[in-house]
């Protein structure tokens, strides 16, 4: 309150109760400071004002290299106080989703240097992330055997394209169980039980069902135990329909139970249902299907990494060959990019992740 024409003037501020005489105390000696020779009064007046609050915001703290990947995690915005953090996941993910689309040891070299980069320029966040995808990158390469599109080695177990295809799906259909699993979990800490059990516990179980069927419908398990050295027990469509019977027959109990003891709760679970419903069907067929992105760019990396070195054969080839990589990389990696944060973000975190809560800033005083 600037109030200069009555010579007066009024400062506030909040400061935790314990330090109120601190405070005072420090008043006091820079009053003492800069107007010994004037004359002049102040008060010192306090006032209590307590605003509560149903939750704490929470403020996150994980090893350096996880806290990096809070970048990624928050761009849907912080975890609430009653929900798993996604940070773990996203660490664990994001490379190596890239990394499966990406992978080349060449390339993923040069994405390290890109990450050396970004930490001498003050990027470390970036640097930690762009590090561990680059060590994704790098170790997919040495599994595929490839360095800048030359057959360093050859695979222990070829793998063909259609194989690829059947893993990716498979491990989209193990990562989407995963989010689910993560959807009870968040349900029960924000102690809403009745949801959780009667409603997306027999999901659950139907979402396995249909996610079973259509491993079986597309003979993921035959095509991945045709190679000698792959071990894989797939369900089948037989414990499809048991699993999906026995979720069906879990809700309709569910519903029944509730009438008797969860009357508020049962408006919940059913207002909740048709959306729950689409999206178990939707995970079960088409978010599976998502996931065959990963050997889709991979095969597309590395076709057009092998066609690039056939310019080895005209004039300047090097120099051709070098810039048609680069060319690969920024492409390859702006694509790889997209979508491993497309197969982050709809695909995985939508599952389970609402990020409603607020990281805490405090001011400072310079």
């Amino acid at each position: 309150d600037f109030n200069w024409e009555r010579n007066a003037v009024t400062v506030s501020f909040y400061v935790i109760e314990k330090d109120l005489k601190l405070i005072d105390e420090i008043l006091a000696e820079i009053i003492a400071r800069f107007y010994v020779a004037t004359s002049f009064s102040y008060k010192f007046q306090i006032s209590t004002k307590f605003i509560y609050i149903e939750e704490a915001p929470r403020a996150e703290r994980w090893p350096r290299p996880l806290q990096a990947f809070t970048t990624l995690a928050y761009w849907i915005g912080p975890p609430g106080p009653k929900e798993v953090s996604p940070v773990p996941l996203v660490a664990v993910l994001f490379p190596l989703y890239f990394g499966w689309m990406f992978g080349d040891v060449g390339h993923g070299l040069l994405l390290a240097l890109f990450a050396w980069l970004l930490y001498k320029m003050g990027k470390e966040d970036w640097a930690w992330i762009w590090g561990f995808t680059s060590l994704s990158a790098t170790l997919f390469g040495l599994y595929y055997g490839e360095a800048f599109g030359i057959r360093i080695r050859e695979a222990e177990i070829g793998i063909t394209p259609l194989e690829g295809i059947a893993s990716a799906i498979l491990f989209g259909f193990t990562v989407l169980l995963i989010a689910f699993i993560l959807k009870l979990v968040n349900l029960a800490l924000r102690r809403e039980y009745y949801v959780a059990a009667g409603l997306y516990a027999p999901l659950l179980l139907l979402y396995t069902s249909i996610g079973a069927l259509v491993l079986g419908l597309f003979e993921v398990p035959q095509i991945l135990v045709s190679k000698p050295g792959i071990w894989l027990v797939a369900p089948l469509p037989e414990m499809a329909s048991t699993l999906a019977l026995l979720g069906v027959s879990w809700l309709g109990l569910s519903i029944v139970y509730g009438r008797v003891k969860y009357v508020k709760e049962l408006k919940v679970l059913c207002s909740e249902l048709p959306i729950a419903f689409i999206e178990t069907f939707m995970a079960g067929i088409a978010n599976i299907f998502s996931f065959v992105r990963l050997e889709i760019l991979h095969i597309l990396h590395a076709t057009l990494t092998h066609l690039s070195l056939r310019a080895l054969a005209l004039p300047g080839g090097v120099v051709l060959v070098i810039f048609l990589q680069l060319l690969i990389i920024i492409g390859e990696g702006f694509f790889a990019s997209i979508q491993s944060l497309r197969l982050l973000y709809y695909e995985t975190l939508t599952k389970f992740y609402e990020g409603t809560g607020r990281v805490f800033k405090p001011y400072k005083l310079e």
